[in-house]
């Protein structure tokens, strides 16, 4: 008997412990298996913020968010199949078909750049990566970001730049405005104004909700936005030319108005280099979640300090003594420049033509010329276009000098007939290399700065009483149509001229030649 008790004290404890187990392991086969999904870009860096939704047959689908890990958890319904679905914004959305989940279980899923970022050039150095920020990246990730994932690549990026296009159509109206009361209410209030009028969008810019969010009130606030920045822009380039000019002594207008400028073509070169440490301190995922908002939410908060700082500027003294002598203007100013002052408008509409010539061909044109026509890759010809803008940059200051000295007459012609050589001497000595590169961009880049002249004859070439609106009206108004159709022209030409851009630049530095010993219709005093 003491043989057999043993084996019935084993199966008791067998039966006892299977009484304890089994209601377990059945408890456990009843409770929902979690599935964790942890999404990656295809460098592998985690993406933070993907939408990774569950569906399963019977069953309402299931959605989470990638944290911070990287990862997105999920308890599903019930142990089965299930069909796994990953977005980002950007990238190719991932599916997993029929995933037998019956345990807890953790999958990695790694997308694809959507079609419209592959120019990004994901997993190459950041450097290569940064090579050109002034290409179509940002126009790229904005088009993912405020319009449907469903529509063509090609029609996103139409409307991307058409919204961008309003802005500079909005330029003659918004500076038209601003130039009017500038004339009959001071120089100081719309020179602040306009910097207020621009920091505003720029920074509204920075803080719009995406397509995801909004929906279709995401594009439409951005093109919102982009007129009213495109209206104050039309009224701040005039209306600082016309302050700065009003304020220093009349022997020196070339040098201030010339450093004005001068100023303003840095800030492209400011724009090129944030643009470069965004491309290069954040993979392309990461520009696309938050990196795209830097540039806005930086110029629209150096624009509101701007306006701070305006708050201590005083108004010009030439506006004060036509308020003083009640010599301001009694009827609609811009009336009064077209029945009276029509010479001095075609005379700046021209001027126009030739600043806008040279900045767009030069400057912003010419880098892609350089690479599409001469294959010369791309991180060269951005060094060498920065090299330009410095150039330019200097010249802009130079020939203001130049013009105090010596007349804009001389200053004009001379810089014209120089950017005529040096032009000429780069583009048709193309293709070139290292050094020879650099030396002949930033020599051409120095004589575009000739262009620092223009706002000296500008704000000569009407009376004092009309000037805001006389300038603005003639220089937004040319610039909106030489700067936006060059860049179209020059392409329909070089599918037959390969050299276009040397003989376009050529042309309009001799039609600048000859402006310059074009009478000023009237006094800069008067």
């Amino acid at each position: 008997m003491w043989i057999c008790f043993p084996n019935a004290l084993t199966l008791a404890l067998t039966c006892a412990l299977m009484g304890l187990l089994v209601p377990q392991a059945y408890a456990q086969a009843q409770e929902p298996p979690t599935l964790t999904i942890t999404v990656v870009d295809p460098t592998g860096a985690l993406i933070v913020g993907a939408r990774v939704a569950v569906s399963q047959a019977g069953h309402s689908a299931i959605e989470a968010i990638t944290g911070p890990n990287g990862a997105g958890r999920i308890e599903v319904t019930a142990p089965g199949r299930v069909n796994v679905r990953v977005e980002s914004e950007g990238f190719e959305p991932a599916d997993i078909v029929d995933l037998q989940v019956r345990r807890p279980m953790q999958r990695t899923v790694k997308l694809k750049l959507a079609k419209l970022y592959e120019t990004v050039q994901v997993g190459r150095d950041p450097r290569e990566r940064a090579s050109d920020p002034r290409s179509d990246i940002f126009a790229t990730v904005l088009g993912a970001l405020f319009f449907p994932a469903d529509m063509p690549d090609w029609l996103r990026l139409l409307q991307t730049f058409g919204i961008f296009s309003a802005g500079y159509l909005a330029r003659p109206l918004g500076g038209i405005v601003i130039a009017h009361f500038g004339d009959r209410l001071g120089r100081k209030r719309m020179f602040t104004l306009s910097i207020f009028l621009m920091a505003v969008p720029t920074l509204g810019m920075g803080l719009l909700p995406t397509y995801a969010s909004a929906g279709a009130v995401a594009p439409i606030l951005l093109l919102l936005l982009r007129i009213l920045q495109g209206a104050a822009i039309g009224g701040e380039v005039p209306g600082a030319w016309v302050f700065v000019s009003e304020h220093v002594p009349e022997r020196h207008t070339g040098f201030a108005v010339g450093t004005l400028t001068a100023g303003l073509t840095a800030g492209i070169l400011l724009g090129s280099l944030v643009a470069t440490s965004i491309n290069t301190a954040f993979v392309p995922a990461e520009v696309i979640a938050f990196g795209w908002r830097i540039p806005f939410l930086l110029g629209g908060g150096f624009g509101l300090l701007a306006v701070y700082l305006r708050r201590f500027l005083q108004e010009t003294p030439v506006f004060k003594e036509m308020h003083e002598t009640r010599a301001l203007s009694e009827e609609l100013p811009l009336k009064l420049i077209v029945r009276e002052h029509f010479p001095a408008v075609l005379l700046a509409m021209s001027l126009t033509w030739v600043l806008s010539a040279a900045i767009v061909v030069v400057i912003l044109f010419t880098p892609t010329y350089l690479q599409t026509v001469f294959k010369v890759a791309p991180k060269v010809a951005l060094q060498a276009n920065s090299l330009a803008i410095v150039g330019l940059t200097c010249g802009c200051v130079s020939f203001g000098f130049l013009a105090d000295r010596i007349g804009s007459k001389w200053a004009l012609s001379l810089g014209s007939l120089a950017l005529l050589g040096s032009s000429s001497w780069f583009y048709h000595s193309l293709p070139l290399e290292g050094p020879s590169l650099f030396v002949a961009y930033a020599i051409t880049g120095l004589f575009v700065g000739s262009i620092g002249v223009v706002p000296y004859v500008l704000v000569r070439a009407f009376p004092a009483k009309i000037r805001f609106s006389g300038l603005s009206f003639s220089y937004n108004v040319a610039y909106a149509i030489f700067g936006g159709l060059t860049p179209v022209v020059l392409t329909l030409w070089l599918k037959s001229d390969r050299l276009a851009p040397a003989h376009y630049v050529a042309a309009l530095a001799l039609f600048g030649c000859a402006l310059a010993f074009v009478k000023l219709p009237s006094a800069r005093r008067a």
